[in-house]
């Protein structure tokens, strides 16, 4: 009867030792998992955070124009390859309780498409654990990086043609000319007739024409071939007129030609850089037209002409479409953990 006490006992201490064994092998396995979930849910949080850092930079105007002259700098400079060691400082009401991870490192150059790129490395903090992203943002508008010469209604997805409407809507109410860099000639003309683009040797003209009088009521002169012209329509639709006075036929411009109205080539004509006509585009059959850059045109005629001839040139767009409103346009291409 002891011996059968005995064995009893050993029987039940060693069943209590296994479930007490058990108990904390579940307990510590439970603590453990527990821990990896905090641990899990606090970096998907730093991550978050890191992440609202992008977008804080891209909405905050005090952070946008800390990095925009960078921006403007590689965007014109063909000869540029990359800019690193750009730093953003981030105000402190714009960090999380407990994250002193404030300073932003940023870099620009080109990805493996072409594009601009604005890089931004970016940490944060959350319960101790800190996590890096890295964002790819796209500088330049899309409309001007699609690689194409011609950019209308008819030859767009219907993606980039809503983009592409949206913009010459835009461009009509903010399209201006602000602080140009020396040796560009700039004039904003609105509600003429008619208006002749002339050139005469090696000098320029505009004439403004209204109400069918016959000289111009208004003449501009410069002497320069870079220009940003803006030429809208209010109450009356401008005719412009390109016209070569001479015979040579050596007409040629670089810069942005902005036009709300129709516009004739009558002369042999060549423009390096950007030509939006929101209107039509004509050329008399003894002329050609170049344009090396891209065209934007929104018009009801097709503009196809075996006298126009167009190449796409993003070295020319570049160059002056840093002028136009929303050509510098960033958007997140992606976000990355690193």
């Amino acid at each position: 009867m002891k011996k059968s006490d005995g064995f009893i006992t050993i029987m039940v201490l060693a069943i209590m030792s296994i479930i007490m064994v058990s108990s904390l092998y579940l307990m510590h396995m439970y603590t453990l998992e527990f821990m990896i979930v905090t641990s899990t849910v606090n970096s998907i949080q730093s991550y978050y955070f890191s992440e609202g850092k992008v977008y804080t930079i891209l909405n905050k105007n005090e952070y946008l124009n800390s990095i925009m002259p960078s921006i403007k700098q590689f965007v014109k400079d063909i000869y540029i390859k990359i800019i690193k060691g750009i730093n953003i400082f981030l105000d402190v009401e714009d960090l999380f309780e407990g994250d002193t991870n404030n300073v932003v490192s940023a870099s620009i150059y080109h990805d493996y498409d072409g594009r601009i790129i604005l890089e931004v490395k970016i940490k944060s903090t959350f319960k101790n654990i800190t996590r890096e992203v890295i964002s790819k943002i796209t500088v330049v508008n899309d409309l001007f990086e699609l690689g194409n010469p011609l950019v209308s209604d008819e030859l767009l997805s219907d993606e980039n043609r809503n983009m592409f409407n949206d913009y010459m809507s835009f461009l009509k109410s903010n399209v201006e000319i602000q602080e140009l860099d020396s040796g560009i000639y700039g004039t904003d003309l609105k509600d003429y007739e008619k208006i002749r683009l002339i050139k005469d040797s090696n000098a320029y003209s505009i004439e403004c024409y209204r109400n069918e009088i016959e000289h111009p009521v208004r003449i501009e002169n410069f002497t320069t071939d870079k220009v940003f012209l803006i030429i809208r329509k209010n109450i009356l639709t401008p005719e412009v007129l390109i016209v070569d006075l001479n015979p040579s036929g050596n007409y040629k411009l670089e810069g942005i030609i902005y036009i709300e109205g129709d516009l004739v080539i009558c002369n042999d004509f060549e423009l390096n850089g950007i030509l939006i006509v929101n209107g039509s585009i004509n050329i008399i059959p003894s002329a050609n037209m170049n344009v090396n850059g891209v065209v934007l045109y929104k018009g009801e005629e097709n503009i196809e002409n075996e006298r126009l001839h167009l190449q796409y040139d993003f070295s020319k767009i570049r160059k002056y479409g840093i002028y136009l409103p929303k050509f510098i346009d960033l958007k997140i291409r992606n976000i990355k953990s690193n």
